[in-house]
């Protein structure tokens, strides 16, 4: 369980950073785009974290059939805001390691669609980052989502 909202995307990107991570360029343009909303009261939201192989991808797959089947096994897309509220909380993240936000990807400063993702490596540490989310982009079954728990739909 994350609490979201209740902070600024300026806010966010600043506490982000006092915390020793990093917001990518157009990590930063995503938060400052129309898609990207914060709520104005903090709620709780519970989250869950899973590989597509759960969700039965054997093969690649893009971002809208992993929204489809997402929402076919009962679970929410994310608001974009729990991708920096979550790289807050998530220090313990291992090396080496990402993970991306199941999430309706968001136009770009350069026109394109993308999805937030957090990683950590070894030489730059914790990052608020992103990815293509265009219907030509692919994930690996082994790539891990994170999305709303089925109960979880934040108003």
């Amino acid at each position: 369980m994350i609490t979201i909202g209740g902070k600024t995307k300026d806010q966010l990107i600043a506490a982000i950073e006092v915390n020793g991570a990093r917001v990518s360029k157009t990590s930063r343009e995503m938060m400052h785009t129309d898609a990207f909303t914060t709520l104005p009261e903090p709620t709780h939201v519970r989250l869950v974290k899973l590989p597509l192989l759960v969700l039965g991808f054997r093969r690649y797959c893009n971002a809208n059939d992993l929204l489809d089947r997402a929402k076919e096994d009962g679970l929410n897309p994310c608001p974009p805001e729990v991708a920096p509220c979550l790289r807050l909380v998530d220090r313990d993240q291992p090396c080496e390691s990402g993970y991306r936000i199941g999430m309706r990807p968001i136009v770009g400063a350069d026109g394109k669609l993308r999805l937030f993702k957090l990683d950590r490596n070894y030489w730059n540490g914790r990052w608020l980052r992103n990815e293509l989310a265009r219907p030509a982009d692919l994930w690996r079954p082994t790539s891990e989502f994170i999305f709303l728990a089925p109960e979880e739909a934040p108003r």
